[in-house]
């Protein structure tokens, strides 16, 4: 669900639009700026453009596809488990863009649980990697002379997240309230 409400002062007109995890605001001269307020657990390593290199995009390519991996599996694990309490247990890996080295590039995985009605109860979501273009630390989505890109790489292994899923996944079930 997206609300969102028009703003005027001295500067020119802009426009904040609401999500649960981000605030973005639309300028009327055509570029925009966006806030991520879903914060996790996992760690993040700050890339400045000069660190690009073959060996970062291999690095990204390989923990994208191993993460892939780490989703299906824990779905194909937890299915059952998630049905004996009339519950589904949904998840994806997501890329938005096509070189991960551009502005507004963005991989993640994320997984869901929600009731057998569709009703979504939690999802959790681990940002890969994401490349932006910022002015004066603000994100922006125009190139403005003097911004910089860099991007966000996940500074934890497949494996501690594995870990983390495991307990998130294991924790909810046993808090979640037994079926009748």
């Amino acid at each position: 669900m997206k609300t969102v409400y028009r703003m005027r002062n001295k500067h020119p007109v802009f426009y904040m639009a609401f999500c649960p995890a981000v605030i973005k605001w639309k300028y009327s001269s055509g570029w925009s700026v966006s806030l991520n307020l879903m914060l996790k657990r996992v760690s993040k390593m700050k890339v400045h453009q000069k660190d690009f290199s073959e060996a970062l995009l291999t690095s990204i390519i390989e923990t994208e596809t191993a993460m892939k991996r780490l989703i299906e599996r824990l779905l194909v694990k937890n299915k059952s488990a998630f049905a004996e309490k009339k519950l589904d247990i949904h998840g994806e890996f997501s890329i938005e863009g096509n070189d991960p080295f551009t502005p507004e590039y963005s991989s993640s995985v994320w997984i869901g649980v929600s009731e057998e009605n569709g009703e979504l109860i939690d999802l959790q979501t681990i940002k890969i990697w994401e490349c932006h273009r910022a002015f004066l630390g603000l994100t922006t989505s125009k190139k403005i002379p003097g911004s910089t890109i860099s991007g966000e790489y996940i500074d934890e292994s497949v494996e501690d997240v594995e870990g983390e899923l495991v307990e998130y996944l294991s924790d909810f079930l046993e808090e979640y309230p037994p079926s009748l």
